[in-house]
């Protein structure tokens, strides 16, 4: 897929993100939902050009895998969160990913939300 096609998106004041919501946008390159409070089942399910996903102070509650089968996906994501987070609740967050909230190349902190 060209990278013009790539798509961001951006959603400030969504508080859900429904199951399957994306599911199978292979044109979604990057989301912004930095109030969302819960991902449901399989929301970004089978988007393969996910590279970024920027979220907010807490982290939402996780429906099951919502980044593809046994959260796939998570291996090529880069998280961004603010530097204010909360970093107890994210480490839980992160580890039921199987990400280690250190890993710099994975979790990127104090990164500033993307503009709308």
């Amino acid at each position: 897929m060209d990278a013009e096609n790539l798509i961001p998106i951006a959603y400030s004041d969504a508080k859900e993100i429904k199951s399957f919501a994306f599911a199978g946008n292979n044109k979604l390159k990057s989301i912004n939902f930095p109030n969302v409070e819960k991902i449901n089942e399989g929301a970004f399910e089978g988007c393969i050009n996910l590279a970024s996903v920027t979220l907010g102070i807490e982290p939402p509650e996780l429906g099951k895998n919502v980044f593809g089968y046994e959260n796939v996906l998570v291996r090529r994501i880069v998280f961004h969160i603010p530097h204010n987070a909360n970093l107890v609740a994210y480490k839980i967050f992160f580890n039921n990913l199987e990400i280690d909230v250190n890993n710099a190349n994975k979790v990127k902190i104090g990164t500033p939300t993307l503009p709308l």
